[in-house]
């Protein structure tokens, strides 16, 4: 709440009430992001897709790890580590000597972190944080993380500046996000078959691979975008469904009784025509130095 009203103390002109605006929907729709990410189950449905269907061999997870210049003794913040899925597909590539505080808005995703890394393991610390209020001091890690994350954070410089003020000079950022065309398929296939059907957030439009340079570079020198090359193709139409109403958009409330079946059936025909659907995915990292 204090990002609305910081805006509304300088909200003098009109781009700061438009910024207002943007800041009170992404408020509202927090709340939907809260049940998201109030346990794992709905974002595992996502990643299981991406594993399934995916053509890059190497996987995304795997990728970003290789990407990452760390040295020996590194203390590391992870801001929305989710399930902790990234550090268990490289567990074996983690020095002993790294330090990781992994971190969530969400206590729910923090205990599954906790549950699946080991909470007996001391190279990992576990805390539900606020990445617009970081509970840490001044130049405390090596790196911080944002993976696929900053889009959902109301004041996203407020959360740039939590990051820099937290990050030792000279420390790395790494933020993952995606292109506004990432999947546009899927919403181009809930469209045709319900033109009040949606599946993509918007948020995506608040930091994305075009406009992230931009909003990290207030704070941060040497940035590089990294792209990862990668597409789906679909085979099957359930898994595809299961992905799309476990989004926080409508389908869930709209793919119901008789619809979920027109649509099973609507999938199918296409499938049927065109042997896979293709879909783009638009990944990418911007790593920068304090």
């Amino acid at each position: 709440m204090h990002a609305i009203r910081d805006a509304m103390e300088t909200s003098a002109y009109e781009s700061n009430w438009n910024h207002l605006a943007d800041v009170i929907q992404t408020v509202q729709s927090e709340k939907n992001w809260g049940e998201q990410y109030r346990t794992a189950t709905r974002l595992q449905t996502r990643i299981h897709l991406y594993d399934r269907y995916s053509t890059n061999p190497q996987g995304w997870h795997r990728w970003i790890f290789e990407q990452l210049e760390v040295p020996p003794g590194a203390h590391i913040l992870e801001l929305g580590c989710g399930d902790g899925t990234f550090w268990i597909r490289n567990a074996e590539r983690i020095p002993n000597s790294w330090r990781i505080t992994l971190t969530d808005m969400s206590s729910g995703m923090v205990e599954e972190a906790r549950c699946r890394l080991g909470s007996n393991n001391s190279q990992f610390k576990f805390l539900s944080v606020d990445a617009q209020q970081i509970p840490f001091h001044e130049e405390q890690f090596d790196m911080v993380i944002a993976n696929n994350m900053l889009y959902h954070v109301p004041d996203i410089p407020r959360a740039i500046h939590e990051m820099h003020r937290v990050l030792k000079r000279g420390g790395i950022v790494c933020t993952s996000t995606m292109s506004t065309q990432h999947l546009q398929e899927v919403e181009h296939l809930a469209v045709s078959f319900d033109p009040e059907l949606h599946v993509l957030d918007h948020a995506i439009k608040r930091f994305h691979l075009g406009n992230g340079r931009d909003l990290l570079s207030s704070c941060f020198s040497d940035l590089r975008l990294l792209r990862y090359d990668d597409r789906l193709l679909i085979d099957e139409a359930e898994p595809l469904i299961e992905y799309m109403i476990s989004t926080p958009m409508n389908a869930r409330e709209r793919l119901v009784g008789a619809a979920i079946d027109k649509f099973r059936d609507h999938v199918n025909r296409l499938l049927q025509q065109n042997g896979t659907l293709e879909m783009t995915k638009e990944n990418g990292i911007f790593l920068g130095r304090k």
